[in-house]
């Protein structure tokens, strides 16, 4: 969520031309946003983000929101990012779900069930 907010603001901040208004823009985005996670994805990092410089803090929204970047490259990369994620995650849990189904078909009935069983049918 913190890219992706992130690049919101980034993006309000570009189609705006009043100056009062950006600088209202980046103090309520390093307000809002605060430190950023202690991880990315690797990926995020090298593809999305610009990079940082060593002496400031990593990826702190004041240092990206003064940043100029290529906001509309970096949405793009960000969104793909997503779908692939969501596909990964659906191919996962699909995965997931014809594993289960197929251990739920192999599984073995208890004895004390197929008693039970038994007895209904009497």
């Amino acid at each position: 969520m913190y890219i992706r907010y992130l690049l919101i603001y980034c993006l309000w901040k570009k189609i705006n031309s009043n100056l009062t208004a950006k600088n209202d823009i980046t103090t309520t985005a390093i307000a809002s946003l605060g430190t950023p996670p202690a991880a990315f994805p690797p990926c995020v990092l090298k593809d999305i983000l610009p990079k940082v410089p060593k002496c400031q803090p990593k990826y702190s929204a004041k240092y990206l929101m003064r940043r100029k970047f290529d906001i509309k490259k970096c949405c793009e990369k960000f969104i793909q990012f997503c779908k692939e994620s969501r596909e990964d995650t659906c191919q996962q849990q699909s995965e997931n779900a014809t594993t289960c189904q197929q251990q739920s078909e192999n599984a073995t009935i208890p004895s004390s069930s197929k008693k039970t069983t038994s007895l209904v049918r009497t």
